[in-house]
């Protein structure tokens, strides 16, 4: 899947425009504050020009407080209506980035494994922070200074003409090379902001990783490799920000330049018009005034049309994230749907047209416990996988019921409650990562759970016990205590198939032994995937896969009797644990 797209402006409005319009009123609201208070801001000098010319004419100063009290009251209305529309427009902004990444963060917890094996864990957190800020900057400041930008340009515009349209000329005219200079730069921001963000994204990668391996990369004495290796991916980042940068620093300055040239030009031409009568000092004065006036607009173009290019990357980068990920469910209910029976018939899966699993028949009905087994690679946790609906449900093998299956694969996933052998665990409390898959319907107690998962006896040693709070990923437990605390979890929820993927591989024979009695003496619905074939003995029906393919099928006894894989298999772990004994 191809992580770069670039999309058109009517694109990226179609994608924003849903975010829009519940804060429509709002930003519409913002935007008459924005007109009304700009055109106010016109007003200054005008005042000017009447003083001035007041006082050259000899005037009193009493009717220059009627001006400075008008002056004040307008200046007074316009603030109040500048407050207002950034407080509309900069609040519509961040409500827009709130519902965005809301619906971001909601949008990837229904995704199959398929996207994340395309999307690293490091780009998605990239894209989910630091190119929502962008994005916010675009729907909220971008709008607002672009529109007071143009508005002060129109109206300073006019209000020159008014005045004088050889000053308006002069004055203006320098701005029409404007955006053609920053043209000439929009291209080349663009395309190196993004640039910019997947290195981004690459190094918070990279981090995420590394921080994550710490333990390894210190045992093998690899803090080097690893140095030289962020090093580099650090200066691919510093690199394409120094030319982003680069560009930036020339349009500001060269906008400055020419609204400089500008302004002398102006002064120039209105001198000469002053001393041959052609206009007044009042209106001199006004004009440099609105010329100055227009020299904030045509500066501040450089920094919103970078804002604009950075926000367009980066919006560019959240839509290809959207396009990449399944439509979250119409209905957020999630109902456990009956369970009666699992029927996969001539099976096949494949990942990027790489067969995976092969005309897989496979039948799991109430109260039944299947064993799965095989060597490293067979295929053993992907067929619970694609059981589970982790791929989706869009399998033609797969049934539910003897039915094609009809529900939302969130719904169909109540129907399991797995313990990897690799179990995550979060940073709470032991009690709190046990309860993390409790159902409305569950009746077994947490107590209970442990007690069943041969982790009570371990909690005497941990003070606090069940209240006891874990570190990263459980860093302050054994593998083994991580296992039983991943299957203690799986119980309290209650699902009606349990799935046990090599949860006990941490364990010792006597623990293993005494938690598969307590799940036998459940009568629950299991599938077990494990590498030591004690754990699968008793059974119901064993599956022995090689390949994506099963090879043999059966009870352990009628295995042993094929003398086939299972039972080689079999009679090598049997001699091993004998030696292990002696």
């Amino acid at each position: 899947m191809s992580k770069i797209s670039i999309h058109s402006l009517s694109q990226q409005w179609s994608f924003l425009k849903h975010y829009f319009i519940p804060y429509r009123v709002s930003i519409f609201t913002g935007l008459i504050f924005v007109i009304i208070s700009t055109a106010l801001d016109q007003v200054g000098p005008w005042i000017l020009k009447w003083v001035v010319d007041h006082l050259e004419q000899g005037g009193d100063l009493s009717q220059i407080w009627i001006y400075l009290g008008i002056f004040l009251g307008i200046s007074t209305l316009s603030a109040v209506l500048l407050f207002f529309q950034r407080y509309l427009v900069i609040i519509a902004s961040r409500n827009i980035e709130y519902n965005l990444r809301n619906k971001l963060f909601q949008t990837l917890q229904f995704q199959d494994r398929n996207f994340f094996d395309s999307f690293s864990i490091g780009d998605s957190m990239s894209r989910s922070t630091n190119d929502l800020d962008h994005v916010r900057e675009l729907v909220g400041p971008v709008v607002l200074h672009s529109i007071r930008m143009v508005l002060i340009l129109i109206y300073t515009g006019v209000c020159l003409f008014l005045l004088n349209p050889w000053m308006a000329l002069i004055g203006l005219g320098t701005s029409i090379t404007l955006p053609l200079l920053s043209l000439k730069f929009l291209k080349f921001i663009y395309k190196n902001h993004r640039t910019n963000q997947e290195y981004l994204s690459k190094i918070n990668e990279f981090v995420q990783e590394t921080f994550q391996a710490s333990g390894l990369i210190k045992a093998f004495g690899a803090e080097s490799f690893f140095q030289k290796d962020f090093n580099n991916r650090s200066a691919d980042f510093r690199d394409t920000s120094k030319k982003v940068a680069l560009v930036t620093a020339v349009i500001w300055p060269s906008i400055g330049f020419l609204a400089g040239i500008g302004l002398c030009a102006s002064i120039f031409l209105g001198s000469y018009l002053l001393v041959n009568d052609k206009i007044t000092l009042g209106e001199l004065s006004a004009c440099i005034l609105y010329i100055v006036k227009v020299q904030f607009p045509l500066v501040g173009l450089g920094w919103v049309l970078s804002l604009i290019q950075r926000g367009r990357g980066s919006l560019d980068r959240i839509m290809v994230l959207f396009s990449a990920t399944k439509a979250i469910p119409d209905s957020q209910i999630i109902f456990e749907p009956e369970f009666k029976t699992i029927t996969l018939t001539n099976l096949n899966f494949s990942i990027e047209g790489k067969p995976l699993l092969k005309n897989i028949n496979l039948k799991v009905t109430p109260g039944k416990k299947i064993g799965l087994v095989g060597a490293t690679g067979a295929g053993k946790t992907l067929l619970t996988n694609v059981i589970m609906g982790v791929y989706g449900l869009e399998h033609s093998g797969l049934q539910l019921n003897e039915k094609p299956i009809e529900t939302k694969v969130e719904c169909f996933r109540k129907l399991f409650a797995i313990a990897p052998q690799d179990g995550f665990l979060f940073s709470e409390t032991i009690r709190s990562n046990i309860e993390l898959g409790s159902s409305k319907n569950t009746k077994i107690s947490v107590e209970e759970c442990a007690k069943l998962a041969s982790l009570t006896k371990d909690l005497k040693d941990i003070p606090e016990g069940l209240n006891a709070a874990l570190g990263e990923k459980g860093i302050n437990l054994s593998g083994g205590q991580k296992q039983r605390i991943s299957l203690a979890r799986a119980l309290h929820a209650n699902a009606p198939i349990l799935i046990l993927d090599d949860t006990l591989s941490a364990l010792d024979t006597e623990t293993e032994s005494e938690i598969l009695h307590n799940l036998n003496s459940l009568k629950s619905t299991a599938l077990i995937i494990s590498h030591r074939y004690s754990s699968v003995k008793e059974c119901d029906e064993i599956i022995v896969l090689d390949q994506g393919e099963i090879v043999e099928r059966g009870n352990h006894s009628k295995l042993i009797k094929l003398k086939g894989k299972y039972s080689k298999t079999w009679n090598q772990q049997t001699i091993s644990s004998d030696l292990e004994q002696i």
